[in-house]
């Protein structure tokens, strides 16, 4: 390692020259086993790296094109044993970045470092402030590509550092934003790309995935991009020849900083992550078939070759952790204020201690003449004891505007949503409902108007209507009329409001009978075990539980061990 930190040459910020005989010499490797290492002769860095990275690469000089040397990849370095030095001062970044935590300034040095790289934290970690503070605006403005939920907290951030996108904007006035010569802020709507919209100069771009396409030949053609962000990476990249895929590649080669976003990367399918990191490391980790081969056990079959598992997952674990950081709940926890839950319980009258009883019966004498599913019954039995709580929802909300908080009500069947809205009335600050069935025109329109309410203000909604890429962060209190039976949406539910600045108080209204009893205990039992071992949105698999417990469990003493195991019992 001495001896590569002598005589490796940087191009750029991710892309070194360095001699492979000593590489050889420590470690045995070829260049012929990394996918993704070339001679600097075969291929000079104008081929394979952005237009914005060649001056770098201009700046080794004739040495970085000599035969003998090759040209390798951040992500190789693991691999071959050279940690380079860190670069980056977090002493010149802004005044105002002492709103962000300790872990963020951590995030921040790791995306200054780089120009590509993966952001990975659990879902509410807050990835979007990281991403904003790390871009350097003189490099071109920030382009975020997303799905259209994940637009208001890159507008809120984006405001926060750079000013008001205009001068009457309510977000703006919400989070105290500066006045600026030039927008903070612009969404690039439709499918006809506005050229007066770019000429505004914009801090930040907002593109959705459907019109990416024809907006990316104009920013090709328009200038450099600072920071290009692909938020929810999974989702936008899950083919590399489809159309938003093209796009964003072309987004890309004008781009001197690439980063992706994603709390739910699929580790297991190294075929399905080439599409990203071939955007976010152009040519770093070589072609795709060549990649797959060497990581994806690609092989050939009588219908053509195919790559559906996992090959040197050491190897390739070793290259990742050089482009992408990830942090988990458990990571975070000593900063980040915590989820208060607390539980109320619901007196059932007799009328309801019946119709939960002729409903027991019904299942019962059921048995046995028609299939029958626990899940099934288990709904059928929260919505009739949903039923019986909503008289107390209502009395809850009402206290909680009394007392100048917002708050989100939560439910698990649309009609108990519907009838919650009902009881509340026709009232101003009530929004929603929101359910599956709702088109996605009219839910971002009642999202929206909940954002604009400027007083407190209620939001209805089923949980899985609102299950990712959604930011609920002007509601401080949650009320959960219904428990649902996967504990991983109730999680995800819980984490709508967070933006880790202030604590969340979520309330679970509870049917006073032994069923619903239960079912609550052991959902929070689990999510209380889950936010020990910083699983976050996995609550809900007893088998990621058991994984990550044995996974902590290394090294430590017997006695250690088992109060990890006591902590996963509640399962």
């Amino acid at each position: 390692m001495t001896a590569l930190l002598r005589v490796a040459e940087p191009l750029g910020r991710d892309w070194f020259s360095i001699p492979w005989e000593i590489v050889y010499k420590t470690t045995g490797l070829t260049p012929q086993t990394l996918p993704g290492v070339r001679t600097m002769a075969d291929h000079p860095v104008e081929k394979l790296a952005p237009r914005t990275s060649i001056e770098y690469a201009k700046q080794a000089g004739a040495s970085a094109f000599r035969p003998f040397l090759h040209r390798v990849h951040r992500s190789h370095l693991p691999v071959i044993g050279f940690v380079p030095p860190p670069t980056v001062d977090l002493s010149l970044l802004e005044d105002d970045v002492e709103i962000l935590r300790p872990y963020q300034l951590d995030g921040v040095r790791f995306l200054r470092e780089r120009c590509g790289a993966l952001l990975l934290d659990a879902q509410r970690v807050g990835k979007t402030p990281q991403v904003v503070y790390a871009h350097e605006p003189e490099y071109g403005p920030l382009v975020v590509v997303g799905p259209v939920a994940s637009r208001t907290p890159w507008h809120e951030w984006a405001a926060r550092r750079f000013g008001r996108c205009q001068e009457i904007c309510s977000l703006c006035d919400r989070v105290g934003a500066k006045a600026s010569d030039k927008p903070s802020f612009v969404s690039l709507d439709g499918r006809t790309p506005d050229l007066a919209l770019l000429q505004l100069g914009a801090a930040c771009y907002f593109l959705t995935y459907a019109v990416v396409d024809p907006w990316s030949e104009q920013f090709a053609a328009f200038g450099e991009i600072g920071t290009l962000v692909i938020d929810e990476a999974h989702l936008s990249l899950q083919h590399r020849k489809n159309v938003t895929a093209v796009g964003i590649k072309r987004l890309a080669a004008c781009s001197y900083r690439r980063i992706g976003l994603s709390g739910t990367i699929m580790w297991n399918k190294p075929a399905g992550l080439f599409p990203i990191l071939d955007i976010i490391c152009p040519a770093a980790f070589g072609d795709y078939w060549p990649f797959c081969i060497k990581y994806a056990a690609a092989r050939p079959s009588e219908h053509g070759w195919i790559a559906d598992g996992v090959s040197n997952e050491g190897e390739l674990e070793k290259r990742l952790s050089a482009i992408a950081l990830r942090r988990t709940w458990e990571d975070v926890q000593k900063d980040l204020p915590k989820i208060i839950r607390s539980v109320e319980y619901v007196p059932l009258d007799n009328e309801a201690h019946a119709k939960v009883y002729d409903a027991a019966n019904e299942i019962r004498k059921s048995l046995g003449e028609r299939p029958q599913t626990v899940v099934g019954n288990l709904a059928r039995l929260c919505k009739l004891y949903a039923e019986t709580k909503l008289a107390r929802a209502v009395e809850l909300i009402r206290e909680t505007i009394s007392a100048g908080q917002s708050l989100v009500a939560w439910t698990w069947h649309r009609e108990i949503a519907s009838s919650l809205a009902e009881e509340l009335g026709a009232v101003p600050w009530v929004f929603g409902p929101i359910h599956g069935q709702l088109p996605p025109a009219a839910r971002e329109q009642i999202l929206e108007e909940a954002r604009e309410e400027p007083g407190p203000r209620v939001l209805i909604a089923t949980m899985g209507a609102l299950g990712t890429a959604v930011s609920l962060n002007w509601a401080t209190q949650e009320v959960f009329l219904e428990i649902h039976w996967t504990a991983a949406i109730i999680s995800q539910a819980e984490a709508r409001p967070y933006d880790g600045t202030r604590p969340i108080a979520a309330t679970y209204l509870v049917a006073d009978s032994d069923p619903d009893r239960r079912q609550c205990d052991a959902i929070l039992a689990k999510l209380t075990t889950a936010d020990r071992l910083g699983l976050g949105a996995k609550a809900g698999s007893a088998a990621d539980v058991l994984a990550t417990v044995f996974q902590i469990a290394r090294g430590k003493s017997l006695d250690a061990i088992a109060e990890l195991i006591a902590a996963g019992e509640a399962l």
